[in-house]
């Protein structure tokens, strides 16, 4: 980021936020650099939330960033309205970025203009009534569906199946050749049998060559 030729890194640009960011909550003990300015920092958090919408502007984006985290989180809520009251643990945590966050909330359909603040967090609550357990949201797994990945490794690089595809390959490639010396040694060794008929000790290929070389002279 150059503020005197009012270039800013785009691409960059949480590197620079997360850190300001920070100290914003913590002025008591630290202090914005000398060239960040209410201006400097106003641009930098507009910058980062344009960037932030971009990260998860498509339903392909959501899938392979925030499917895996929810294709997990919903698997355990299954489970628990499957096993209702045997299930004794009260709560299961995980702890992420605000991106992360972000992603998962768009996910559920909200249109995000900023992205979480510092120490947020989602909540999903079930509840219990008459004995079952209640996701108190409305075609969750319909609406949700198309972002959790069938294959999060093989939609995320395509090149996944190709290094597959090589190994493979090289894997049939090196029976191959196996397959191609085994034959020839088994075909000496039909020659000499056919020669040499049921000695038990064949010559080497060293001593028929060198018997060769003698018929040859």
């Amino acid at each position: 980021m150059n503020i005197e030729s009012g270039y800013y890194d785009f691409e960059n640009i949480w590197l620079v936020y997360d850190s300001l960011k920070v100290i914003t909550y913590h002025k008591d003990k630290h202090q914005f650099p000398k060239w960040v300015n209410e201006t400097v920092w106003n641009k930098i958090t507009e910058m980062f939330n344009l960037w932030g919408q971009y990260e998860y502007s498509t339903d392909l984006l959501k899938r392979l960033q925030g499917g895996e985290l929810w294709k997990e989180i919903f698997a355990r809520l299954n489970n628990l309205m499957k096993e209702h009251s045997t299930w004794e643990q009260k709560m299961y945590a995980y702890s992420a970025h605000d991106d992360t966050l972000a992603v998962l909330l768009s996910m559920f359909g909200m249109k995000l203009t900023a992205y979480p603040p510092y120490a947020a967090l989602v909540l999903l609550e079930t509840h219990r009534i008459d004995n079952q357990f209640i996701l108190q949201w409305k075609n969750l797994e319909a609406a949700t569906s198309n972002f959790i990945p069938l294959n999060w490794e093989m939609e995320c690089d395509p090149f996944v199946l190709y290094r597959k595809m090589s190994t493979f390959g090289l894997f049939i490639s090196m029976i191959s050749i196996v397959a191609v010396i085994s034959c020839q040694i088994l075909k000496t060794h039909l020659m000499k049998r056919k020669v040499y008929g049921d000695r038990t000790v064949l010559p080497s290929d060293a001593d028929v060559a060198l018997l060769r070389e003698d018929v040859i002279r």
